[in-house]
């Protein structure tokens, strides 16, 4: 071919076209896909977090209803035994696998510490849990036995 042929037919191309811009809306099917997830999981969250702060607030006024009856009847032996039946409901609501409730003795002050970051079960006044409610009249620090639940509570609500 001569050049003279070539001409003609490049002639009759177009110019090269850029592409369009890419839109930022309508975002993509995967965009949708993951707010939606989003939004389920945070709702899930939201429940959960709820829930377990339902459970402390629940938790918190049952000791405090244990205390008031304590202060109506100094009964030490009484105090020890509702503390202990209430850390065992909690144990049992929060941790369904590991058997707390029939957790006994050591095993039991054990589990406390280890749930509530201290040793104050094994080795202090959380002790008294494993034998005051089967003592006439046990002598301990209520007010610390009292702080000690407190603390194990929020910990583990």
């Amino acid at each position: 071919m001569t050049e003279h042929a070539v001409h003609p037919l490049l002639n009759q191309l177009a110019d090269i076209q850029q592409p369009l811009t890419v839109s930022w809306w309508p975002p993509a099917p995967i965009f949708w896909l993951c707010s939606v997830m989003l939004i389920l999981l945070s709702a899930v969250m939201v429940f959960l977090w709820r829930r377990r702060k339902k459970l402390r607030y629940a938790a918190l006024a049952e000791l405090e209803r244990i205390i008031h009856n304590f202060r109506k009847r100094e009964n030490h032996s009484q105090l020890a035994m509702d503390i202990n039946i209430l850390l065992r409901r909690i144990a049992r609501l929060r941790y369904p696998d590991c058997k707390a409730a029939a957790l006994f003795g050591s095993d039991w002050l054990e589990f406390l510490d280890r749930h509530g970051d201290t040793s104050a079960y094994t080795q202090g006044y959380g002790a008294i849990l494993v034998s005051a409610p089967y003592q006439s009249e046990p002598n301990f620090d209520a007010d610390a036995l009292i702080q000690l639940a407190r603390h194990w509570i929020t910990q583990n609500t």
